[in-house]
């Protein structure tokens, strides 16, 4: 978080003349404040045993990289990191046995200042606030 940054936002709030200055700041705002990094985690897909675990926490891995890998029945399962992180957690140990949707572990990955693309309002794949809605005009009665 950039102190300065957030102070100087915060100071422009009281010159706003309409809603979309205000958003624009919120937006900016937001921005300000991110975290560098956010926390991700990685849920058994489904009941079994753990069969390996392949790094330990504060180690780097590779988007796809495999970190642990479960054996539900006759097969195995490979639970790969979905974009490159450093391991915060691991949960579990070799040999253990695991419920689906069980916490295994969690890690850590640098923000890329993105919303997740299901929350309200999230703009795709851009640093640009929102569009403005159209402005409205109220007849006097």
């Amino acid at each position: 978080m950039d102190l300065e940054r957030v102070v100087s936002i915060a100071k422009r709030f009281r010159s706003c003349e309409s809603m979309n200055e205000v958003r624009e700041l919120v937006w900016e705002l937001n921005k300000a404040l991110a975290p560098k990094f956010e926390l991700l985690e990685l849920i058994s897909p489904r009941p079994g045993s753990v069969k390996a675990v392949w790094a330990k926490p504060g180690e780097a891995l590779q988007r796809d990289q495999t970190l642990i890998v479960l054996e539900p029945g006759a097969t195995s399962d490979q639970l790969v990191v979905p974009k490159g992180c450093t391991v915060d957690r691991v949960l579990v140990t070799p040999g253990e046995d695991v419920k689906a949707g069980q916490l295994l572990a969690t890690l850590k990955s640098p923000w890329d200042g993105q919303l997740a693309p299901d929350e309200p309002g999230a703009p795709k794949g851009t640093d640009e606030p929102p569009p403005r809605p159209p402005a409205t005009t109220f007849e006097s009665f």
